[in-house]
């Protein structure tokens, strides 16, 4: 990780399948970053269904500029900037007051250009993954050879796009609880007839 790479796809993979089988049958998840790879978006859409991708659009100069001034508290997951959203107190959680640190990938300009490289030539083609598997499914609208994946809604693709977090945020929220809302009712309906 501190040097900039992925950790490999069949591991990621192991760790995500390992989670999602000790869940309930039937749990929604959201997968915040991953699939970071193709072969990991392949290895995910052989086990589980994807119903949506989201994909952010900032410019690379916005994140380059974000990640320089993150702070993290580590335990929680909670993310600071001394730009954009400084903790109440310098170095240390709003929440806990607990001491704030520097992601090791984070450090340096020249790690984060290492990561954005990764980004454009490993995950950013998973968008187009995506895009290609409603492209070539063919009329049934769905994906997968066994009984258990198979018959699937495609994942839909859709992309938000900004330079203020809190604006692409309200978008998302907005979509997504537009979506799952609607879809939830229609399901209770379905479930009814």
């Amino acid at each position: 990780m501190e040097s900039g790479a992925l950790l490999p796809d069949n591991m990621v993979a192991d760790i995500i399948f390992r989670h999602i089988q000790s869940l309930p049958t039937g749990s929604n998840l959201i997968f915040d970053g991953n699939p970071r790879t193709v072969l990991e978006a392949q290895l995910l859409t052989q086990k589980c269904p994807v119903d949506c991708v989201i994909h952010l659009d900032v410019p690379d100069e916005v994140a380059t500029q974000r990640l320089l001034h993150r702070w993290v508290h580590a335990p929680s997951g909670r993310t600071y900037s001394n730009e954009y959203k400084p903790p109440n107190r310098v170095g240390f959680d709003d929440i806990t007051g607990e001491k704030l640190m520097k992601r090791a990938d984070d450090g340096s300009a020249e790690r984060i250009h290492k990561r954005m490289q990764e980004y454009y030539t490993k995950t950013l083609p998973v968008k187009q993954y995506f895009i290609d598997l409603n492209d070539l499914s063919g009329s049934d609208n769905s994906y997968g050879s066994d009984g258990d994946v198979g018959h699937r809604t495609l994942p839909t693709v859709h992309t938000f796009s900004g330079t203020c977090s809190d604006g692409i945020y309200a978008a998302i929220k907005e979509f997504l609880t537009e979506r799952y809302t609607l879809h939830h009712m229609h399901r209770n309906v379905s479930l009814r007839n």
